[in-house]
């Protein structure tokens, strides 16, 4: 099932998962809020600014690896959002494996 939600980080400089809880998905696509004035970055725990940008509007999308034909699973839980401008975020749209 195709799902989407939004994610603000609420203090520039200071890193949030992009998600509170496990969400297991076959793809994932970020897109860079329309309204954003500053860059976002996207990655693990330590992710700052040093890290590759997505400018207002920017999406990018990652793919799981398949496995025997079936999808490994990306957790959302571990992907970390920084941003240079507070109150900035994403457009997360994603595929839920189950």
């Amino acid at each position: 099932m195709a799902n989407s939600f939004v994610k603000n980080v609420t203090t520039a400089g200071t890193a949030e998962r992009i998600a509170t809880s496990t969400i297991l998905v076959s793809s994932v696509t970020f897109r860079a809020k329309k309204g954003n004035t500053n860059d976002i970055y996207l990655g693990d725990a330590d992710v700052a600014n040093t890290y590759p940008d997505l400018d207002a509007n920017q999406t990018i999308t990652f793919e799981a690896p398949m496995y025997s034909g079936n999808h490994t699973g990306i957790d959302l839980r571990n992907i970390w959002i920084d941003v240079d401008t507070s109150g900035e975020g994403v457009d997360v749209f994603y595929q839920e494996i189950g």
